[in-house]
């Protein structure tokens, strides 16, 4: 027996996938496939016609708003690339950056020297937060700071030397087995040593596109019967303003507003689409 699909009255099941696409190319910005509480707001400001005694004869809408909100179940890179305007930057030949690292190491009377996770250039050894490392208490407590030498390592000094890709690092002389050292510096991401990163830049806003939004329905008559429906906005704009709580439990907060394409013929907002097919 066929089954009619009245799209009068479906029951919301869930928001599947939300695909926001670059304004500037079409490329996907980011797709999130993890949301909750995902809401749509539309207002309108109502001006009212009144006669002379200030009768109110008509209602006119003006200036229609439409705001898409949700969380994100998890904090997403591409989300506050979008959010921040600067989208996600991978490390590459051309794209090179500074990224941070912390090593602690324990000092070991037969093993002298420790290898860093990662190359410092050997024009960098010593600078920055490079030029000082920390002697800890057994709690992780900072107990005693040495300063780099260039040189060979002394009782108040530390030495690093960068040789074939490899970075040493040379304790002060007197240290004792199981001695702990903090050694923070910073390293160059590249093609070889990858990282990904996002910025959020005070002259750059964020990101404006497409928004298609995939939703799943069931039937209002049986419920094994799944219907997807599709909300679309052709002139999204990603909200900059976003508070993310860094908790294991913390969302990743999202608001992005709809609008009219100014230079179309058209001024809609939003579309909700409901294909014929389960």
């Amino acid at each position: 027996m066929s089954h009619f699909m009245d799209k009068n009255f479906l029951l919301y099941n869930d928001t599947a996938k939300k695909l926001f696409f670059d304004g500037a190319d079409d490329a996907v910005l980011f797709n999130l496939t993890q949301i909750e509480d995902v809401s749509m707001n539309a207002t309108v400001d109502n001006n009212e016609v009144l006669d002379a005694m200030q009768n109110v004869i008509m209602t006119i809408e003006k200036a229609k708003n439409m705001e898409i909100a949700g969380n994100a179940s998890f904090f997403d890179m591409a989300l506050l690339g979008a959010q921040w305007g600067s989208g996600v930057e991978d490390s590459s030949a051309t794209v090179k950056f500074a990224v941070p690292c912390f090593e602690t190491y324990t000092y070991k009377a037969d093993a002298t020297t420790h290898e860093l996770k990662h190359e410092i250039a050997t024009g960098s050894l010593g600078t920055g937060i490079a030029k000082y490392a920390y002697k800890l208490n057994k709690d992780g407590s900072i107990a005693k700071k040495y300063e780099y030498v260039a040189d060979t390592a002394t009782a108040d000094k530390f030495s690093m030397a960068t040789t074939g890709n490899k970075t040493t690092f040379t304790p002060p002389t007197g240290s004792q087995d199981g001695d702990m050292f903090l050694i923070a510096y910073e390293y160059e991401a590249n093609e070889t040593n990858k990282a990904s990163r996002v910025v959020d830049n005070a002259e750059v806003s964020a990101k404006s596109g497409r928004l298609m939004i995939e939703c799943l329905f069931r039937d209002i008559c049986n419920k094994e019967i799944m219907y997807y429906g599709y909300a679309v906005c052709d002139n999204a704009q990603v909200d900059g303003n976003v508070d993310v709580s860094l908790t294991t439990d913390g969302k990743h907060p999202f608001t992005i507003k709809a609008m009219p394409a100014y230079c179309a013929e058209e001024k809609n907002l939003l579309t909700f689409v409901i294909p014929d097919v389960a």
